[in-house]
């Protein structure tokens, strides 16, 4: 579709000329969304977790599972309880640690 007035690329900052609907420079389209606009900003491409990294995420992802379950089920002995929490905490803590080094790559 179109724009029918002079136009300024979203994503690019480009101006460009009434009739037309994508841009000179960079190649949106004239009407797009904000994930569109964000996407093409950054590249579009986010980089995927190796293999190494899945499983690491869906390791500690379990363990912090089972540290809630524990956490959830304890009974009198105090023990479960607190085993629960650490590994809750002890889950929390690396996640954030590894999410921030892969973040940095």
């Amino acid at each position: 579709m179109a724009i029918e007035y002079n136009w300024k690329c979203t994503v690019c900052g480009a101006a460009n000329v009434a009739g037309t609907a994508k841009c000179s420079q960079c190649g949106s389209s004239a009407i797009i969304s904000p994930i569109e606009i964000s996407l093409g900003r950054t590249g579009g491409d986010r980089p995927r977790l190796s293999t190494s990294e899945r499983f690491t995420l869906f390791a500690w992802t379990g363990i912090f599972g089972v540290g809630a379950f524990l956490e959830a089920m304890s009974i009198p002995p105090k023990a479960i309880w607190f085993i629960g929490m650490g590994l809750m905490v002890l889950c929390f803590v690396v996640l954030l640690t590894v999410g921030a080094v892969w973040k940095r790559k």
